[in-house]
């Protein structure tokens, strides 16, 4: 027996398909947008890491700099002292969680030496350090780590932290806090477990946190 529809429910079925229609359409438009925002916030961030084609304090150094042996005063003057950085100790990272794709962390070393850091574990509440810096092939930023609550050194599971990435001239890129898991003590692995991001985004500590590594399994 062959159904017909009358015009009234056909109208209302046209509306509904057209209804069902403009809520995927809608849904699909606020998804790309949403894609298109992150993209932007993404490339945003990786500009801001782009490095000039000559330092921004060359004029001051060519002005005042009469010898090599006068770069090492020169550059303390001016506040851009070099630091202990160790390239055998850097590592591969994935940042794109935080909109700046793959990158190399090179450490800060743990040293007593002038331009060396403390390790993170040792840091006291309120205290931060330099402890490494990013870099990619729009150019470099650095990664600062303050201590933000716990009492007495070592660091214990639960102390919670603040990591700050930031250009060159200090302006900030991302921040994110997060708090200690203590894995193996005896040789200073641990992982920062970033706040509202689960298990998923963590930033593994080795070595007394001389070593940063992104990847889960380890």
């Amino acid at each position: 027996m062959q159904s017909t529809l009358k015009p009234q429910s056909l109208v209302s079925l046209i509306a509904l398909v057209l209804a069902m229609a403009g809520v995927t359409v809608l849904s699909h438009g606020v998804a790309q947008g949403q894609r298109q925002l992150e993209g932007r916030d993404a490339a945003n961030k990786t500009s801001r890491m782009r490095l000039p084609d000559l330092p921004r304090q060359f004029e001051e150094l060519s002005s005042s700099v009469r010898g090599p042996e006068d770069i090492d005063q020169v550059t303390e003057k001016l506040g851009i002292s070099p630091r202990l950085i160790n390239f055998n100790l850097a590592t591969a990272v994935d940042l794109s969680d935080i909109g700046l794709g793959r990158a190399v962390h090179i450490p800060v070393q743990i040293s007593d030496k002038e331009g060396g850091r403390k390790s993170l574990y040792f840091l006291d509440s309120g205290e931060e350090a330099l402890a490494g810096i990013f870099v990619n092939e729009d150019g470099l930023a650095l990664r600062y780590v303050k201590r933000q609550s716990g009492e007495g050194t070592p660091a214990r599971t639960g102390d919670s932290y603040q990591i700050r990435i930031t250009t060159l001239d200090g302006k900030t890129i991302h921040e994110e806090q997060g708090r200690l898991k203590v894995i193996d003590p005896k040789i200073g692995k641990g992982e920062l477990v970033i706040a509202g991001r689960g298990l998923r985004h963590r930033r593994v500590w080795i070595l007394w946190s001389c070593i940063l590594v992104e990847r889960r399994g380890y």
